[in-house]
């Protein structure tokens, strides 16, 4: 409606009205009759005849009354606004004019600039239709001044172009409002649309760093800044999220927001706004405001049922005034939902905790309480099998299937509580530079005989000079133990199991591939799901209690590598993995 024709500004609203009904309970509602009632008014002529458009102004105009009545600090200038609006179609100038001039009190002592422009410029153009250039210029003045102080730069231009004697004037004038260079234009009409799609894209995210990724992105675009920062209430003190930053740091050692100016947000819970920062009396000597200059800056607290949840910082280092009050409205809203979702975020990592500390100590006592009688009853086992000569042939074939499928039972138990222990949120690996090769090399040592049993060549090539690894070496020999198994488990009488190491693309990858019957390209992509089975019912599984690879691709996922099944040259299967490489 600033910038555009009246009649442009009526078929909006009446465009947007259908989403405006779905935001109940909100000011968008409020804002949108406003806006709507103004653009009625500016379409219609005085004594125009509309009676219908007249009456939808009146109706909005008593509506803001109404509302001021309770709250004059929010409605008392659009009441005014709209009033005069009313006594201007229906041709009473001198009351038109006296409710403008009561709106340009009243919002300059409110500090509400908008409202303090848009009765500048109305008043400048009654007086030009009555022939009062004098007091049309000095309206239109102020009109320009009060639209550069609310930050809309693009109106400010828009009027400088109509009449230039309000730019010259402007321009020169002791009390002229400062021009930037490159000023941020503002066609500051909510856009609510965009509004509702932002929060929705802000509920959406339940993982907190992505969600304070998006929450900043939403910010910083929304606000016209050109950076944010979101710093965080934890338990270990504030922490500081910076859009430009990789990780987030204390607040107390960062350099990345004015540390002062957030505390004041912290302490009193109240929003920071600063026009002009470098300016400032108060706040304009903060170290960080004086390093990295900042010309606009909006601190902002995001609270959640009355608690501090964290401070929204933005700044623009450029253009001063950015951070005008529909912006800051906007902002506002994105802080609400923010709030939740930070909430929700940190209650769900409180949940998935809570979980992996249940699941691994029910795993823990499962375990302990099976492999008691298990021990028991393969020693009574062992002991039967041990005289075997005193039973017939078929008893012993029954005690030799029991004793294996108890071995299976105690791998399967040992396998279960390992997993759980990968599994658990805060488990840490025990990083360390150490020789691929030479790991490799001992893991096929230990299992020489069983490969010697099977008639199957087990090998180990390693480039030469092969970097080392840096990684857990204990769970990565766990690894090669699990593949190498599994590769001995699956390749006939005759057949060869590798293992091959090479660095590539600054990583190292090992790899175990066997000349069994491979596993079919449509099975691949499922081979380290926990008990997953083949379509001819049997698992590449180490050791065959059905975990082995799960295990193998929990411990290289905690080493922030890859792992995974191809075709082997033999033609069997070829599990591949990378690991990271230690400093040089």
């Amino acid at each position: 409606m600033l910038l555009g024709s009246a009649a442009e500004a009526v078929a909006a609203a009446r465009r947007s009205a259908a989403l405006i009904a779905h935001l109940p309970g909100t000011i968008w509602p409020v804002m949108h009759e406003l806006w709507h009632g103004l653009a009625l008014a500016f379409e219609l002529a005085e004594g125009s005849g509309r009676e219908a458009q007249a009456a939808a102004v009146r109706a909005a105009g008593a509506r803001f009354e109404a509302l001021a009545s309770e709250c004059a600090e929010n409605y008392r200038a659009p009441a005014l606004l709209l009033a005069a609006e009313t006594a201007r179609i229906e041709c009473r100038r001198r009351d038109a004019a006296d409710a403008l001039e009561a709106a340009v009190e009243f919002a300059a002592a409110a500090a509400q600039p908008a409202y303090q422009a848009l009765a500048h410029e109305r008043l400048s153009l009654l007086h030009r239709l009555q022939g009062h250039a004098l007091l049309a210029r000095q309206h239109g003045r102020a009109a320009r001044d009060a639209y550069a102080a609310w930050g809309a730069f693009a109106k400010v231009q828009a009027l400088e172009r109509e009449s230039p004697s309000i730019a010259a004037a402007s321009a020169s004038g002791p009390d002229a409002a400062p021009r930037d260079p490159e000023p941020v234009a503002a066609a500051e009409a909510l856009d609510v649309f965009s509004l509702v799609k932002a929060t929705q894209a802000i509920a959406a995210e339940t993982e907190l760093g992505a969600l304070v990724a998006r929450l900043l992105h939403i910010a910083v675009e929304n606000a016209g800044a050109e950076r944010g920062a979101l710093v965080l209430e934890t338990d270990a003190g504030p922490q500081v999220h910076a859009s430009d930053a990789p990780a987030a740091e204390p607040l107390e050692a960062s350099t990345r927001v004015p540390a002062g100016i957030v505390n004041v947000v912290r302490r009193t819970g109240e929003p920071l706004v600063l026009a002009r920062a470098d300016a400032d009396d108060t706040h304009g000597g903060d170290p960080y405001v004086l390093a990295q200059r900042p010309r606009s800056l909006a601190c902002l607290p995001v609270r959640h049922s009355g608690r501090p949840v964290a401070v929204l910082y933005l700044e623009h280092r450029r253009a001063a005034a950015v951070f005008t009050p529909p912006r800051l409205q906007t902002l506002g809203v994105l802080a609400s939902q923010a709030a939740i979702s930070i909430e929700g975020a940190r209650l769900r990592e409180q949940l998935e905790a809570e979980n992996s500390y249940l699941r691994r100590d029910l795993i823990a006592n499962v375990s302990h309480d099976l492999r008691t009688p298990l021990v028991s009853m393969r020693g009574y086992l062992e002991m039967l099998v041990a005289k075997g000569d005193a039973l017939g042939a078929e008893h012993a074939q029954y005690l030799a299937i029991a004793l294996r499928q108890s071995e299976r039972l105690a791998t399967l138990i040992d396998e279960l509580f390992e997993l759980a222990k990968l599994d658990f949120k805060g488990v840490t690996i025990a990083r360390e530079p150490f020789a691929f090769g030479e790991l490799a090399a001992d893991v096929v040592q230990k299992f020489s005989l069983q490969a010697q049993g099977r008639q199957v060549a087990l090998e180990v090539e390693a480039a030469p000079r092969l970097p080392f690894a840096d990684a857990d070496l204990g769970l990565v020999e766990r690894v090669l133990e699990n593949l190498i198994g599994n590769a001995l488990q699956h390749t006939p009488p005759g057949g060869r199991v590798r293992v091959r190491a090479h660095a590539e693309g600054g990583r190292l990858v090992a790899e175990v591939a066997d000349s069994g019957h491979g596993i079919a390209p449509a099975d691949r992509p499922f081979v380290f799901d926990r008990h997953w089975r083949g379509a001819n019912g049997s698992a590449r599984r180490g050791g065959g209690a059905g975990l082995g690879l799960a295990i193998a691709k929990r411990i290289i996922e905690l080493h922030g590598a890859e792992i995974g099944v191809g075709s082997a040259p033999e033609g069997g299967a070829c599990f591949r993995f990378t690991l990271p490489l230690a400093a040089a």
